[in-house]
C-alpha cells in the first residue's frame, strides 16, 4: 500500500496540487499539516520522534489522502466539453466506450498505465511514447453512467514571473520578466456517458497549463475518435451528437444569489469591453462599488462573455471553495447565435463537489 508520503509527493508534483491545498485537505480532515513542505513529509514519513497520536496521523492520513488523490484524479481540475448524443444510439455509445478500452487492453503502455495507477508511470517510460498518444486504461460504472479514463503524455508550458531584482543589477531596468518551464506529463482525460439523458462529458486533464488551441485540439481528436470507432462499429453510421449550449447559463450564474463572482468579461451597449476580477475568491464582485456603479450608467445592459464564480464545497462547506469558469470570448456576444459547451471546473475534489457545479449548467 502507498504511504502518505507517496500520496503527498504524488499531489505535488503528478497532480501540480499546491502546497496549500494540501495542508487544506488534511486540517480539513482533523490531521495534522506544517509550515513547509520539507516538515509536512517529516512528520508523516515517522522520521521525526514518534508518538502514539503521530502513529495514529500516519494510518489516518494514508486512507484520507487516498481517497482525496483517487477521487481528484477523476473530479479534480479540469477543462469540460458537453455533448448530447441521440438517446437511440446511447446503448451503442456505451458499448463503444467498453470497446476502447478492451481493444487497448493488450497493448504494453496500457500495461504500464494500468500497474502504475493511480499514479503517473516513471518519466524515462513516459519520455518513449509519442507526445499526445491515447491509451484507453480503465472503465468505470458510475451510478447510470460510464467513464473511460484515457491516459497520454502531454506536452506543457508553465510561466513563471521573475523579480528583476533576483537575476542582478543589470536587470533592474526591466518591469517584468517571464521565464518558461516546459515539460511532459502524463494526463488522465476521460470520457463520461450518463445513460440516463444522453449526456456525454469530453474531460480534459488541467493539471497542468494548457492553451485553448491544445485544448480545441484535444477535444477534436477525441470527437474523431469517437465517430470513426462509432462508423467502424456501425455500418458507417456517425453518432448524432450536437454541442449542449451552455451560454444561456453565463447570466444564469450571474443572477443566482449563491456564490461569489470573482471574475467577469462584459461588454455594454456603448462598445467597451470590461474585464473584472476581485482580489479574493471570497467577495462576490457582483455587489461591488465600482461593478454596481458602472451598471447603473448603462441602465444594466451588458452582453457577459465570460464568468468565474467560486463556491463552498459541498463536502466542506466554508473549509474549501471550489469554482467554475465560461470563457467564450468577446467574439461570443456578438454572434447572432452564440453557442459555447466548454467550462472548467476548479479546486474540485470529490465527486459531490463536481456534480453540484455540473448541475448548475446541464
Amino acid at each position: 500500500m502507498p504511504t502518505a508520503v507517496e500520496y503527498i509527493n504524488a499531489m505535488r508534483e503528478q497532480r501540480n496540487i499546491s502546497f496549500h491545498m494540501i495542508q487544506k485537505y488534511l486540517t480539513n480532515n482533523n490531521l495534522k499539516s506544517a509550515v513547509s513542505l520539507d516538515k509536512l513529509v517529516s512528520y508523516y514519513s515517522g522520521t521525526a520522534s514518534q508518538d502514539a497520536l503521530q502513529l495514529q496521523d500516519i494510518n489516518k492520513a494514508v486512507l484520507v489522502l487516498e481517497k482525496i488523490y483517487k477521487d481528484h484524479l477523476l473530479y479534480g481540475n479540469r477543462t469540460v466539453f458537453i455533448y448530447k448524443i441521440d438517446k437511440t444510439q446511447v446503448d451503442n455509445v456505451a458499448n463503444l466506450l467498453k470497446l476502447l478500452v478492451a481493444n487497448d487492453a493488450q497493448k504494453p503502455e496500457v500495461l504500464l498505465f494500468q500497474n502504475s495507477y493511480p499514479f503517473n508511470i516513471d518519466s524515462i517510460q513516459l519520455d518513449k511514447i509519442e507526445i499526445g498518444t491515447k491509451f484507453f486504461i480503465k472503465e468505470f460504472d458510475e451510478n447510470n453512467s460510464i467513464r473511460v479514463i484515457s491516459c497520454t503524455p502531454r506536452a506543457y508550458r508553465k510561466r513563471f514571473d521573475i523579480a528583476p531584482d533576483a537575476l542582478g543589477d543589470d536587470y533592474l531596468e526591466y518591469d517584468e520578466i517571464h521565464a518558461f518551464k516546459t515539460g511532459v506529463n502524463q494526463a488522465f482525460d476521460s470520457i463520461v456517458l450518463h445513460k440516463n439523458d444522453g449526456t456525454l462529458e469530453i474531460q480534459i486533464d488541467t493539471s497542468h497549463p494548457i492553451s485553448k488551441d491544445d485544448l480545441n485540439n484535444f477535444r477534436t481528436s477525441y470527437n474523431v475518435l469517437l465517430q470513426d470507432n462509432y462508423r467502424q462499429s456501425n455500418k458507417g453510421v456517425p453518432i448524432n451528437i450536437k454541442a449542449l449550449n451552455i451560454f444561456s447559463k453565463i447570466m444564469n450564474l450571474y443572477n443566482e444569489e449563491e456564490g461569489n463572482i470573482v471574475v467577469l468579461g462584459h461588454q455594454t451597449l456603448t462598445g467597451s469591453i470590461k474585464h473584472e476580477k476581485m482580489n479574493s475568491k471570497d467577495k462576490n464582485l457582483k455587489i461591488e462599488d465600482f461593478h454596481t456603479g458602472g451598471l447603473h450608467a448603462v441602465n444594466n445592459q451588458i452582453g457577459i462573455f465570460a464568468i468565474t464564480k467560486k463556491y463552498d464545497s459541498p463536502k466542506w462547506s466554508k473549509k474549501a471553495k471550489i469554482g467554475l469558469l465560461i470563457d467564450g470570448g468577446v467574439r461570443l456576444i456578438k454572434a447572432d447565435s452564440p453557442i459555447i459547451n466548454c467550462v472548467e471546473f476548479i479546486d474540485c475534489v470529490f465527486s459531490s463537489d463536481y456534480n453540484y457545479l455540473i448541475n448548475k449548467l446541464i
